[in-house]
């Protein structure tokens, strides 16, 4: 049963990483940084159009990620 919905705004560019499970071309900081944003969530099964906003302070390309979380 569908408990709740979660979205997340990450990086646009870890869409492939996400939502593919592809990380080739990420480096291992890029990978761990990945993982530990999205501990303990599904994989996402929607992501937004990119737009411009801030991940980490950093202004950079964003996007929002919808995880569906199950009771």
């Amino acid at each position: 049963m569908l408990k709740d919905i979660h979205i997340e705004t990450l990086p646009a560019y870890w869409a492939s990483a996400l939502i593919n499970s592809d990380y080739s071309g990420y480096t291992n900081d890029e990978i761990v940084l990945i993982n530990e944003s999205i501990s303990g969530l599904p994989a996402p099964v929607a992501v937004s159009d990119h737009y411009i906003g801030r991940y980490n302070g950093l202004l950079c390309d964003v996007a929002e990620y919808t995880f569906l979380l199950k009771g």
